[in-house]
């Protein structure tokens, strides 16, 4: 089982514990039907910008998604990487 198919299986379980059917959740979030079903069966990932819509939906912590990762540590880094001027070799 790969991690996308860890994650889409943590979506599923969240949406089944709320009775909430992918139809009913993507129709919120303004997706089409495919959009939201391919990505519970694990066909195509998650984006992060989803999980998160998905967690505001359902009002839990976008790390709900990621427990049946296993002993795989996720890492979410809400703001970008800034490049300092060592880091791009050149001299401040």
């Amino acid at each position: 089982m790969t991690f996308q198919d860890d994650v889409a299986a943590e979506v599923r379980a969240e949406l089944a514990r709320r009775m909430i059917s992918g139809r009913e959740v993507g129709r919120a979030l303004g997706w089409t039907q495919y959009y939201i079903a391919a990505r519970l069966r694990g066909g195509i990932e998650f984006s992060l910008s989803d999980l998160e819509k998905i967690a505001e939906y359902l009002e839990v912590p976008v790390t709900n998604f990621f427990s049946a990762s296993g002993s795989r540590t996720v890492y979410i880094n809400p703001e970008p990487a800034q490049d300092t001027p060592d880091q791009l070799g050149v001299a401040a």
